[in-house]
């Protein structure tokens, strides 16, 4: 084992350093490529676009058990954070009712 492993592993601050680096740049490659998607859609055809959300309709029911557990994974959590005192409830009902429509939306109008 060499020595920035054993930093690693004595020191959870360079751990956790990395990780947050890590899911930044992740995001910062996520946003890139959705604006590069946002190009390529602009100058699709009507039927490519047709095409792309009947994907992504197919991609929502193929995944929406997955979808709803990680929502109410997402609700628990929130739930306690606001019993630690780190969220605010009102911002959790309004995310909870962002859910809620999505999952009626997806459920009924797709």
């Amino acid at each position: 084992m060499d020595n920035t492993n054993i930093t690693n592993i004595t020191n959870n601050t360079n751990i956790n350093d990395n990780i947050n680096d890590n899911i930044n740049d992740n995001i910062e490659t996520l946003a890139k490529n959705a604006k590069l998607a946002t190009y390529k859609l602009a100058s699709s055809t009507l039927e490519d676009r047709n095409n792309i959300l009947l994907k992504l309709k197919e991609l929502l029911i193929t995944k929406r058990s997955d979808i709803e557990k990680a929502n109410q994974l997402d609700i628990q959590n929130a739930k306690e954070e606001i019993t630690k005192g780190s969220y605010s409830s009102t911002l959790i009902k309004r995310q909870l009712q962002i859910l809620t429509n999505l999952t009626l939306h997806i459920t009924y109008n797709i």
